[in-house]
């Protein structure tokens, strides 16, 4: 074999080492984008499921909110009711154990409506404990009790 022949396997060599050292080169540069796709593929799935559980709870308050503001709107309509009706509005909401906390001076329609119902307490807003609340399974607030129990809790 002559020298010109030698320079010239050595030199197919070397190109045949180049390129193979550029597919490895390549592949690697393959598999990292690959790797950072499947990354955010999965961030993006991630956020998926965390919107989703965000959808879930938004859509569990809003018919927590639609129940609780039917709820409310019956209540108010209950202020001046007879103890029958009040009995059959707490029965239809379910409502065994309740406590009710109104202003300075409970109301008369209230006190007089609910004087004979079993398991239902009222109490003005001087009289809200911790005891009571956590005695009851329903506490219900007037906005006057409210106001006051903000400014004592300040």
């Amino acid at each position: 074999m002559s020298f010109d022949g030698l320079i010239g396997v050595a030199g197919t060599l070397a190109a045949a080492v180049w390129l193979l050292w550029g597919f490895n080169r390549l592949s690697l540069a393959w598999a990292a984008v690959q790797a950072r796709v499947k990354d955010l593929d999965q961030k993006r799935v991630d956020m998926a499921r965390e919107m989703m559980k965000f959808g879930e709870v938004m859509m569990r308050h809003k018919r927590d909110e639609s129940e609780t503001s039917d709820k409310l709107t019956l209540l108010r309509a209950q202020v001046a009711a007879k103890t029958k009706e009040l009995a059959a509005a707490f029965a239809k909401l379910g409502w065994t154990s309740v406590l009710v906390i109104d202003g300075p001076e409970i109301h008369d329609g209230v006190r007089r409506a609910a004087a004979n119902l079993k398991g239902v307490d009222l109490l003005p807003q001087q009289g809200a404990n911790v005891y009571d609340i956590l005695r009851r399974d329903v506490l219900i607030l007037t906005r006057d009790a409210v106001q006051h129990l903000e400014a004592r809790l300040k």
